[in-house]
């Protein structure tokens, strides 16, 4: 029997997570460090392992006793533990990312080198034409007219680092009409800042800097009311859930506040197995990444999304994410892996037969490392 715990993660202070640049003393690219927001899945299973090892006993040096292996296991094996998220939290409700089929169109400024957005919100839809191209014969996405009647000329483009709530999710996976539907978009300019330190080593015997010493970063500062949330499963109900109050996270150690919740994340609702739409005994349907996927072989098209029944038609994906994370026992960077980012989205066929395996399919995990919690999707119409 499984039992599960979301904790809550709050700031003590900013955090900072590196991204795959390098970052290493005495190199002399030291400068504007930048950190990733919200982190990678390794990060935070890091994180909260070491805050479970800690209130077990553990001194936070060395390895765990060999009772803490069996529980939280040990280097990349999590014993009984995996993990679904990080998920961003707004007051208490958790914010998914948007879907990349989702867009904003942009006022193309004749006088200005600079884009305002529109009010009008779009979903992609895919057009019946194919295109030839060195993929073969692909069919693109279209969009309808902007329905903002300003003179200048409008571009559609796919909404980055925003967010929905669970509410307005399941308007965009059921693919209803949103043109009369007012849906609160979030920013990542309403979730977080970015905090910009500058620092410099001192000689321990002479008091002066050193050449290649001084450095730059940028942190991430949480607006009130923003946290992280991760849920942790565990085998068995006999194991007492223990974890300090106060954990150390990401980069410089710097500390989060750790509150557990005796229930799961909600995840919005997908269509059901009768509302997709159908067409010569094919199912259509979405796959929409709301955590960090990591496959070994990526789908082309006409391939199937491993782990899926969905063959791929089309797809809305975001730049590779470099994720990588620390190795605590060799004391190392471990290699970085290119996964597809939250927000990512496939346009899918699949056998009619098979419609109800795939709305089941809603919250499930695909791919690699998914103990991590990398990989979960969910549903959604074209």
């Amino acid at each position: 029997m499984n039992s599960k715990k979301t904790i809550i993660l709050t700031q003590v202070d900013s955090w900072f997570f590196r991204d795959g640049r390098p970052f290493n003393m005495n190199e002399f690219s030291q400068s504007d460090i930048s950190s990733i927001f919200p982190p990678y899945p390794p990060t935070v299973v890091g994180a909260i392992r070491a805050g479970l090892a800690r209130a077990k006993g553990w001194n936070g040096c060395g390895s765990w006793s060999d009772e803490l292996k069996a529980w939280i296991g040990d280097g990349p094996n999590l014993g009984k533990l995996k993990f679904n998220g990080p998920y961003l939290i707004k007051d208490g409700e958790v914010l998914f990312p948007a879907p990349m089929y989702l867009g904003k169109y942009k006022k193309e400024e004749d006088n200005k080198n600079e884009n305002k957005a529109c009010n009008c919100l779009e979903i992609a839809k895919l057009g019946s034409q194919e295109v030839d191209c060195d993929l073969g014969k692909v069919r693109m996405p279209t969009f309808d007219k902007c329905k903002d009647i300003d003179k200048n000329k409008c571009k559609w483009k796919p909404l980055e680092k925003a967010y929905l709530t669970k509410e307005n999710m399941e308007l965009v996976l059921k693919g209803e009409d949103i043109s009369n539907k007012k849906l609160e978009i979030v920013e990542a300019k309403e979730l977080w800042n970015r905090e910009f330190r500058l620092g410099i080593e001192l000689d321990k015997k002479s008091k002066t800097t050193k050449e290649g010493a001084l450095y730059s970063t940028n942190h991430i500062r949480l607006r009130k009311g923003i946290g992280l949330g991760v849920v942790v499963v565990y085998d068995g109900v006999d194991e007492k859930f223990e974890i300090d109050s106060i954990i150390p996270f990401g980069g410089e150690s710097r500390l989060a506040n750790v509150k557990v919740l005796d229930k799961e994340v909600s995840l919005p609702n997908g269509p059901k197995a009768d509302e997709l739409e159908k067409e010569n005994g094919k199912v259509r349907f979405s796959i929409v990444h709301i955590t960090p996927a990591y496959f070994t072989k990526m789908p082309n098209l006409g391939e199937k999304v491993p782990g899926t029944e969905g063959k791929v038609v089309f797809a809305f994906l975001g730049r590779p994410a470099k994720v990588g994370g620390w190795d605590s026992l060799n004391r190392t960077p471990l290699p970085l892996k290119s996964c597809i980012p939250a927000g990512s989205s496939w346009f899918c066929e699949a056998d009619a037969n098979v419609a109800e395996n795939i709305v089941n399919m809603n919250g499930e995990k695909i791919g690699e490392m998914t103990e991590y919690g990398f990989g979960q999707i969910l549903i959604g119409n074209w």
